[in-house]
């Protein structure tokens, strides 16, 4: 609630965003001591102590954060500023999808013969490749066919991190544990999801006002470029037919909405550059997972 309305009710000027920030502080820590003080607890945090089981939970963690914010990211951008459905828009995922079907058994095969943390670093490079890609080429003429490309270079990465992940979560942790060890991986995800797409929503508005006011301060009378424009598009609409205040209203209602879209456009650039920023500095998180035994891999996928 606090990451999903914060921006929309201005932070902590909402009462209700303020009393739920307070309920999350106060109830994690009463949490943390319930947990640390029970002799049977829900969820073991003891295992943090686990170098291991730590690094790997701050993986996944940021591996739900990229997931979950990639698949907002691409479909809104598509519906946002090249005019698709919803279903065509998410249809640009269906490719990522499918290299993800034709890699998991590979990477599944792989991590019997290969350390889990080597693969786990080829994936946070590969990951944060692809991304860095998309805010390097991201514009308003892509087409679906580059869109559905952006998720399939992603989803390499993704391949590459899920089952190493999971694997090296279990090294060093007793056997009784894996239970927990499953419920905490799986959490972890999940929240790092909700935080990946509360993310976007997020950055996208606040980016989108920071490059506006930067956009805006050059879209003044002062500047040449400025005037040219509009003595031209001004020009035009009057050739089309209407009068001289008419075609001066709509010469600025365009300039300022062309504003407006290429704010957007760079808030999302913005976004994918984050993402693409915490998967690289995931590599020494990944350096930190132990080493494991591949002909004993134990691997959880739920």
């Amino acid at each position: 609630m606090v990451l999903d309305r914060g921006q929309e009710d201005d932070w902590f000027v909402s009462h209700l965003i303020s009393f739920l920030a307070v309920s999350f502080v106060v109830s994690l820590v009463g949490f943390v001591i319930w947990e640390l003080t029970r002799r049977r607890p829900v969820l073991d945090l003891r295992l943090f102590k686990n170098r291991s089981f730590a690094a790997a939970a701050a993986m996944i963690f940021v591996y739900g954060v990229q997931v979950y914010a990639m698949t907002v990211f691409i479909p809104q951008f598509m519906q946002a500023f090249m005019g698709y459905d919803a279903e065509l828009a998410g249809m640009t995922l269906a490719p990522g999808a499918m290299v993800m079907i034709l890699l998991m058994p590979a990477v599944g095969k792989l991590v019997t013969r290969v350390q889990a943390r080597w693969l786990a670093v080829a994936g946070c490079l590969a990951s944060a490749y692809a991304i860095h890609f998309v805010a390097m080429n991201l514009d308003l003429q892509i087409a679906f066919r580059t869109a559905a490309t952006y998720r399939a270079l992603q989803s390499l990465g993704l391949a590459l991190l899920f089952i190493p992940i999971n694997t090296a979560s279990y090294v060093g942790v007793p056997e009784e544990k894996g239970g927990e060890v499953s419920g905490f991986i799986n959490l972890l995800r999940n929240v790092g999801g909700s935080v990946g797409i509360s993310l976007v929503e997020t950055m996208v508005a606040r980016r989108t006002q920071f490059h506006q006011d930067e956009l805006i301060a050059h879209v003044t009378p002062a500047q040449q470029s400025f005037r040219t424009l509009t003595d031209g598009l001004g020009a035009q609409l009057f050739h089309r037919g209407l009068s001289q205040p008419q075609a001066a209203r709509q010469t600025l209602l365009r300039i300022y909405d062309a504003t407006i879209t290429q704010a957007t456009v760079q808030s999302y650039m913005d976004v994918a550059w984050l993402i693409a920023v915490l998967c690289l500095l995931t590599v020494p998180v990944a350096l930190m997972l132990r080493k494991n035994d591949p002909k004993a891999t134990h691997v959880s996928a739920e």
